[in-house]
């Protein structure tokens, strides 16, 4: 019993070390650096990914994650870390878009001035044919990566979800995860 007292206290000890590690690495705006967010992705594993736009791998190892297509039973392999998400993005939005079908809604990410960079770099870029849209712990799709998005605005197609699951999906963004 008391072997198991002192592996409590141990656990809940490195535990907080841990939990400070992860804090030290803000800067003053709340953004974080790229060792918090692959600690936090690490720490997170595949029980949830943030939201951003993740390169397609080809093999399974530290530095990627297998995460199931939403709605699907597709299984893609994501690097572990965004090359554009969700710390660059100043400005969600939703906007309706009409097609033959009824529509769909759209969710439009803008991205500040480093965001804008990586995904001008890392879309069209043919050394990552693939790239996979990841909202909110969603895989919602991955595509062919041909064109280069230079203008820091993306929209993802939220296709098959309820009006409660959108406006779930824009709060979440909301909050940075």
């Amino acid at each position: 019993m008391k072997n198991i007292k002192y592996f409590i206290i141990i656990t809940a000890m490195l535990l907080t070390a841990c939990a400070g590690e992860a804090t030290k690495n803000h800067d003053d705006s709340g953004i974080q650096s790229k060792e918090t967010e692959e600690y936090l992705s690490r720490q997170l594993g595949a029980d949830y990914v943030r939201t951003g736009f993740y390169f397609v791998a080809d093999k399974l190892d530290e530095k990627s994650i297998n995460m199931l297509e939403h709605k699907s039973n597709a299984v893609y392999i994501l690097a572990r870390v965004p090359f554009a998400g969700i710390k660059n993005v100043v400005k969600s939005k939703l906007e309706k878009t009409l097609n033959g079908k009824g529509g769909y809604t759209e969710l439009c990410l803008t991205f500040d001035a480093e965001g804008t960079k990586h995904l001008s770099e890392g879309t069209g870029n043919p050394a990552h044919p693939k790239i996979a849209a990841v909202v909110a712990n969603r895989l919602l799709f991955v595509a062919e990566n041909s064109v280069s998005i230079k203008t820091g605005v993306m929209c993802v197609g939220l296709v098959g979800f309820s009006e409660q699951e959108i406006e779930t999906i824009k709060h979440d963004v909301d909050l940075k995860k």
